[in-house]
C-alpha cells in the first residue's frame, strides 16, 4: 500500500498555531482562517501514473479522485491522505460527487453513473444533453468551420500576444533565478507556465497556419466529430437528494446549460441555459438551499431554485477580496457547515467562504497551484478544519488546515486596510 502523502510535521505545526489562534476572541475574518499544510499525491508511491480529473469527499472525509490513464478509475484516500483502494470505471471520469444518501455520482464521455460507497455500479445512463448534441450536428458543423476561419484570421495577433507574454515571463524567470531558494516555488510555476505557452503557440501555428487555412471535407468531418466529443463532456454533477443536476455545454454555440433529472437519471429537462463559462468549466453544486452555479466568465455565483428560477447572485470582477479576479472566476464551489458556500479561484488558488445569499464570511486562504485557467475543485471536511483544492497540473490535492477560528460576523468592509493585507498575501497589490 502507498505511504501517506500528508506532511505530518506541517500538520502538527499548523494545529499548534490554530490552538493559539482559537484562544483569541476578536476574530473578524479579515485574516485567512486556513493555511496550506500538506499535499495528497494522487500518484503516490506504488501507484501507476494517472491524470487526476476531479475529486470529492465522502461523508467520513475519505477523498475520491477521478483518474484516467492506463485505466479509468476512482482512487480512494483516507482522511490522512493514505491510499486505500481503487474503483474501476467504464468511462474516463470528468466529474464526481457524493449524493446525500452516500452514493457516488460520476460522469464522463456523455455517460452518467451512480456507484455504491464501495464502488459497485448501481445505475448508468446517457447524459440528457447527448441526444440534443447529435441532433444539432449541422449547426455544430457550421459553427466549427466559422470558428476555424476566425482563429486563422486572428493567428498573427495571437502569436504576437504569446510572444509578448513569454518575453515578460523570461524577465520574471531571470529575476527569480537571482533570488535562489527564496523564489524557487514561484520560479517553478513560471517555468511551467512558459512551457505551456510554448506548446500552445506551436499548436496554434499547426492548426491555423497557412497550410491549414483551406480545410478538406475529411478535416471538417474530423473537426466536427471532435467538437461533438468535446460537447459531450459533463462539467459537473451533483444532487440535492430529490434530483440530479448536470452541467454541460449547449448543443450549439458556446454557452452552458443545467439539466435536472430524477435520481435514476430519467426525465431529463433543461432548467437553466445561456451560462457563460471558460476552459470547459461550469461547476454546479446542489443542496437543500438550491442549485449554485460558478458562472466563471461573468465573475459571479448564481443561486437557483430546483426548477431553475433565479434566487440571487453575487460577485464582480475585482482583484481584491470583495470580488473575483484573474481570467475567469470563481471556477469551483463547495458547501460547508450551515449551508455556507466556498468559492475557488484558479490562478491565485484563493478560497473564500460566503453565506448562501452572498455575504462574505471569511477568506479561507490560498493553495499553491500552478497558475492558469482550469478546474480547481474544492472540498470541505466535516469539521471545516480542513479544506482541499485540486491542482490538476501536478496531479495532487492541496490541504489547507485551520489556523484561525471562523469569524463571528461577515466581513463588513472587504476593502479596508486589513483587506490590503490580504491583497499582499495573495500577491495582488
Amino acid at each position: 500500500m502507498a505511504e501517506t502523502a500528508l506532511d505530518e510535521q506541517a500538520v502538527v505545526e499548523v494545529a499548534a498555531t490554530a490552538d493559539e489562534a482559537n484562544d483569541k476572541d476578536d476574530a473578524t475574518g479579515e485574516e485567512p482562517t486556513h493555511k496550506q499544510s500538506a499535499l495528497i499525491n494522487i500518484n503516490a508511491e506504488g501507484l501507476p501514473q494517472a491524470s487526476v480529473q476531479c475529486f470529492c469527499l465522502l461523508g467520513d472525509d475519505r477523498l475520491l479522485a477521478g483518474c484516467s490513464g492506463a485505466k479509468n478509475e476512482i482512487r480512494v484516500f483516507d482522511d490522512q491522505g493514505t491510499y486505500v483502494e481503487s474503483f474501476d470505471l467504464p468511462v474516463a471520469p470528468e466529474a464526481i460527487n457524493i449524493a446525500p444518501d452516500g452514493t457516488i455520482l460520476a460522469a464522463g464521455e456523455g455517460e452518467l453513473l451512480r456507484l455504491s460507497a464501495d464502488g459497485k455500479v448501481l445505475a448508468t445512463a446517457e447524459s440528457p444533453h447527448a441526444a440534443a448534441i447529435r441532433d444539432a450536428k449541422e449547426e455544430v458543423r457550421k459553427q466549427t468551420i466559422e470558428q476555424h476561419q476566425e482563429q486563422a484570421n486572428m493567428l498573427p495577433q495571437m502569436l504576437e500576444a504569446y510572444d509578448s507574454a513569454m518575453k515578460e515571463l523570461e524577465k520574471q524567470i531571470a529575476q527569480l533565478e537571482e533570488q535562489g531558494e527564496d523564489g524557487k516555488d514561484q520560479l517553478r510555476a513560471s517555468k511551467e507556465m512558459m512551457e505551456s505557452y510554448k506548446q500552445a503557440k506551436e499548436q496554434m501555428k499547426e492548426e491555423y497556419g497557412d497550410n491549414a487555412k483551406e480545410l478538406t471535407e475529411e478535416q471538417v468531418e474530423e473537426m466536427v466529430t471532435s467538437a461533438i466529443q468535446y460537447k459531450l463532456k459533463v462539467a459537473s454533477i451533483s444532487s440535492d437528494g430529490e434530483a440530479v443536476f448536470v452541467a454541460c455545454g449547449m448543443p450549439a454555440g458556446y454557452g452552458y446549460a443545467v439539466w435536472k433529472l430524477t435520481p435514476d437519471f430519467t426525465d431529463g429537462k433543461e432548467i437553466v441555459s445561456g451560462l457563460s463559462g471558460c476552459c470547459g468549466q461550469m461547476d454546479v453544486q446542489a443542496n437543500a438551499d438550491g442549485v449554485f452555479v460558478a458562472e466563471n466568465s461573468r465573475k459571479r455565483v448564481r443561486r437557483f431554485d430546483p426548477e431553475g428560477e433565479s434566487v440571487c447572485d453575487w460577485g464582480k470582477a475585482s482583484e481584491g477580496i470583495d470580488g473575483f479576479g484573474s481570467c475567469c472566476n470563481p471556477m469551483n464551489l463547495a458547501f460547508g457547515a450551515n449551508g455556507s458556500v466556498y468559492t475557488a479561484e484558479d490562478t491565485t488558488g484563493r478560497i473564500k467562504r460566503y453565506s448562501n445569499d452572498g455575504k462574505l464570511l471569511s477568506v479561507v486562504g490560498a493553495a499553491d497551484v500552478v497558475p492558469g485557467c482550469k478546474k480547481v475543485s474544492i472540498g470541505v471536511d466535516s469539521t471545516g478544519d480542513r479544506v482541499y483544492m485540486l491542482d490538476i497540473t501536478r496531479n495532487n490535492v492541496a490541504v489547507l488546515s485551520r489556523v484561525n477560528p471562523d469569524p463571528k460576523e461577515p466581513l463588513a468592509n472587504a476593502t479596508s486596510a486589513s483587506g490590503n493585507f490580504l491583497l499582499k498575501l495573495f500577491g495582488l497589490e
